[in-house]
């Protein structure tokens, strides 16, 4: 099977409802992207339903990493660029597997990192970016958590806790070594990959999404989300 320079990494928690849509959503796009599913030892089985496609579609541009525990999403994008970087992939996509990332966009991420971005964010707050289906406290939460990201951080995008991004890989073989982005579970992950893309001199550029809560399933967002990020947030600056 031919390999693409281009992986999508989808890290999942029972997620088995999402699986196959998601799949062949992908694979319907007129060009041509690997998957690799970070899988937390989902019991409601999201890893067999990966292996059977895999088994029944042999060609299928389809991996999958089993990890032993749920351990948050930071652990689980780690797994992944190492993934990417040992199968010498050129770019990565960060996207969820829940529908409230489109996967179509990943064509417009792939057309600039293409044309010489390092860091393409898919975002919700810059011109035509939309969130749908969020409640007005929620969207005020995300509001105040990105003015705190920037306020201390200096960091200059508007969107810097979004998982839907595109990734040139090279800029990744540093930063993942970073200790402190190790030790990040949640959406800190997000911002301190950024930030310490950014501080490398990577070049940053947002692209507007629109960001639809999920479809099926059940949300991860949670109150320890936020009480890590903040905390993991303000340690930041000093790194």
């Amino acid at each position: 099977m031919n390999k693409s320079s281009h992986l999508i990494l989808i890290p999942t928690y029972n997620e088995a409802t999402n699986i196959v849509p998601m799949i062949q959503t992908i694979l319907s796009l007129h060009t041509r992207f690997d998957i690799c599913f970070m899988d937390d030892n989902s019991p409601d089985g999201t890893a067999s339903i990966i292996k059977e496609y895999q088994e029944t579609y042999p060609q299928a541009p389809i991996h999958l990493i089993e990890r032993q525990k749920k351990e948050g999403l930071g652990p689980a994008y780690m797994a992944g660029f190492k993934y990417a970087i040992d199968h010498h992939y050129t770019f990565i996509y960060q996207m969820d597997c829940d529908f409230s990332h489109d996967p179509k966009t990943v064509l417009d991420f792939r057309c600039l990192l293409e044309k010489d971005y390092d860091f393409v964010i898919g975002s919700r707050y810059v011109n035509q970016g939309l969130i749908v289906n969020w409640s007005f406290i929620r969207k005020c939460v995300s509001r105040l958590a990105l003015f705190y990201v920037q306020l201390l951080t200096g960091l200059p995008i508007q969107d810097s806790t979004s998982g839907f991004n595109g990734i040139r890989c090279s800029l990744l073989a540093d930063i993942i070594q970073t200790p402190y982005l190790r030790s990040l579970k949640g959406y800190g992950f997000q911002v301190a990959l950024k930030y310490f893309s950014w501080k490398q001199g990577a070049r940053l550029t947002e692209h507007p999404i629109c960001f639809e809560e999920r479809r099926a399933g059940q949300s991860k967002f949670n109150g320890m989300i936020i009480i890590e990020a903040i905390l993991k947030v303000f340690l930041l600056r000093f790194k």
